[in-house]
């Protein structure tokens, strides 16, 4: 499985897309938890842009890697060290 010299077999298919549906799944259900939001607005496995994550509530705030840090820090009771 996993070859380049030749194609999926179906059973190597099927047991390959199990662990995909699987991982989407507790994906889903991970973010449904954790956020009020439909279901509808996730499920179809889109990208979905900031400020539109900002609207369905996936997100809190749109920001860089510099402000993922400083909130990273800001939630280990750390601080900001600028």
């Amino acid at each position: 499985m996993g070859s380049s010299s030749r194609p999926l077999t179906e059973d190597e298919f099927s047991y390959a897309q199990g662990i995909v549906d699987a991982s989407f799944e507790e994906f889903i259900s991970d973010v449904l938890v954790q956020r009020q939001i439909a279901r509808a607005d996730i499920e179809d496995g889109r990208v979905i842009r900031g400020a539109d994550a900002v609207k369905i509530n996936i997100v809190d705030e749109i920001g860089n890697l510099n402000d993922a840090i400083d909130g990273a820090k800001a939630l280990a009771g750390r601080g900001s060290l600028i």
